[in-house]
């Protein structure tokens, strides 16, 4: 008997198109909307809590910093002193050389200034001060929330099911849990020499500020586990669509999922990109802090982040690997059935069975490229 089924795009045996119920004015709501929530999320109730709090600028932190005992930050307010000394001093003997005509110790203080303006800018800062208004960070964050809202609103939209948003506020906390250890342990080793990083978002410099960064986590964990879960129900759409041993098929069977492999491979590219999006600034951000500005303290982070960029990634390309495999069990009945044909016709049908491929293996490959090679890139400050 040949096996035929028709189903919904969750079952894996239709091609994966936006849902018909989902006008482009409705998408275009969606997309604006999904970008003025992080922007309210990320900036506006943050920025009001750092202006409350006295963090909005960097010359509040210092000044909150200062005076504290930090060892990164005395030597930071010590060295940058002594800069500063040095500057006084050598621009007014420039300006007596200049009023002398001295044009040769005019020559030397000037490569004195030049070295001394080197050195400082190639000096490994003993702390850094951040404050709310330039703090990257806040970009960072926002460009993944911006990514997760539209993925879940646009690109894959997720049911408004309560209990699939308790579920993933369930699973979300518990990952809150499991992976934000680092940024609790960070702030136990607030004291250490190793500390360079001073943020306003920090508990000992604004603990409000310090609780919206948590809140802030906290959110994007729920978001995440929704995504996943997501994913997850479309590869096991795809995986029961998979055909078991000894079904037999035609060959416009093999052709439509052939079509649908390809169809979802496009998909996946998309579903990488998304992905990208979220990870890569903010794990990047993250090793560049370790590795640029010296501070350990947040490699805990970096490591946290880039592991569950891996697994995300792993857990998008499910739905592809299942459908690939349903091409796959098809090809190898349809084989069989070629090959146990007596028709004379049986012959030609296989030949050009063999010739077909699911996917364009050059496609598949630079993918694949850009996909590994976006994942080291955060890496790669490790070397270079």
């Amino acid at each position: 008997m040949v096996r035929t089924e028709t189903a919904n795009f969750e079952s894996g045996n239709a091609r994966p198109t936006r849902p018909h119920d989902q006008s482009y004015a409705h998408l275009i709501a969606s997309f604006f909307g999904v970008i003025a929530a992080c922007v309210v999320w990320i900036y506006f109730l943050p920025g009001f809590v750092a202006w409350i709090e006295g963090v909005f600028t960097t010359e509040q932190v210092e000044s909150i910093v200062k005076g504290r005992g930090y060892p990164g930050a005395e030597k930071e307010f010590r060295d940058h002193r002594q800069h500063l000394a040095f500057e006084r001093i050598i621009d007014a003997r420039i300006e007596a050389a200049i009023a002398a005509e001295d044009v040769s110790n005019l020559e030397k203080l000037t490569k004195m200034k030049e070295a001394e303006e080197a050195r400082w800018e190639r000096r490994k800062p003993e702390a850094v001060f951040v404050a709310f208004e330039h703090n990257v960070g806040n970009i960072l964050w926002l460009m993944t929330y911006v990514a997760l809202g539209l993925n879940l609103r646009v690109i894959n939209p997720a049911k408004t099911n309560k209990m699939e948003w308790r579920n993933a506020t369930i699973r979300g906390i518990g990952l809150f849990l499991l992976f934000g250890w680092p940024n609790w342990l960070r702030h136990l080793q607030s004291m250490t020499d190793d500390r360079v990083v001073f943020s306003w978002a920090q508990p000992d410099v604004s603990w409000m500020s310090s609780l919206m960064q948590e809140f802030r986590f906290l959110v994007w964990c729920i978001l995440i586990c929704r995504s996943w879960a997501v994913w997850l129900e479309i590869a096991r759409g795809e995986m029961a669509a998979v055909p078991a041993s000894g079904d037999r098929f035609e060959l416009v069977e093999y052709l439509e999922s052939m079509e649908h492999a390809n169809a979802r491979f496009h998909r996946w590219q998309v579903d990488s990109f998304v992905v990208g999006v979220i990870f890569l600034p903010i794990t990047y951000h993250f090793w560049r802090i370790v590795v640029k500005a010296g501070d350990v303290r947040y490699l805990d982070s970096a490591v946290v982040f880039q592991l569950l960029w891996g697994l995300t990634w792993l857990i998008t390309t499910l739905p592809l690997v299942h459908s690939l495999a349903r091409c796959s069990a098809q090809r190898m009945a349809l084989t069989v059935q070629a090959m146990d044909s007596k028709r004379p016709i049986a012959d030609e049908v296989l030949r050009r069975m063999m010739e077909m491929k699911p996917l364009d293996q050059s496609k598949v490959l630079a993918s694949l490229t850009a996909a590994l090679l976006s994942f080291v890139l955060p890496l790669l400050q490790i070397i270079f």
